[in-house]
């Protein structure tokens, strides 16, 4: 799951490590959003605020594992710059990645790649059957892409949106959904 909407997401400016709370849209957003969510077993957040207050107003009464490894792709000198200006740039491709990371300080997709293998070993040691992991755009793409074993594909989130990954006791992924249906759906189930 993605975080809340802050003021720079709403901006569409590249945030980041930098670290703002959610606005106020999200808080009411979150608020209308709670009764069709199921509570998981588990949840791990981002450390920056904006993941942390989600993963806190959506769940008030769970216990929130912070992982820094789950912070978004940290993009250099173009955090805080807005996403019209640093179009054209390809962010998001394995072949440009030296490029960025030498000249902009974005970091490396072996970096994102090191982090969501951690997060992965954190899963598979769990004991949990139902895990939510509240992150970021960029790095969430890039753990469903490692997830899929696909070469790299932009899964867009948008702020406050799931994705739904079934792995099976081996960590194989037996079911992906990538629209919201799937939640009212569980809702009547449960």
């Amino acid at each position: 799951m993605r975080h809340g909407l802050t003021n720079e997401n709403k901006a569409q400016i590249y945030i980041g490590h930098n670290d703002p709370p959610l606005n106020i849209d999200a808080i009411e957003e979150i608020n209308q959003i709670q009764p069709y969510v199921a509570v998981p077993d588990i949840i791990y957040s981002s450390d920056l605020t904006r993941a942390e207050e989600t993963a806190k107003t959506l769940f008030p009464n769970s216990k929130i594992h912070i992982l820094s490894q789950l912070r978004e792709r940290h993009f250099g000198s173009l955090q805080g710059k807005s996403r019209s200006l640093v179009q054209g740039l390809n962010l998001y491709s394995k072949e440009s990645d030296e490029l960025n990371q030498d000249y902009y300080g974005v970091e490396s997709f072996s970096s994102i790649k090191s982090r969501v293998n951690y997060v992965l070993n954190v899963i598979k040691e769990s004991e949990a059957n139902r895990i939510l992991i509240l992150s970021h755009g960029a790095f969430l793409s890039y753990f469903v892409n490692i997830l899929l074993s696909e070469d790299f594909i932009m899964h867009p989130l948008k702020n406050l949106h799931y994705h739904k990954i079934v792995l099976d006791d081996q960590g194989n992924v037996v079911e992906v959904k990538f629209n919201q249906n799937w939640l009212l759906k569980e809702k009547d189930q449960n």
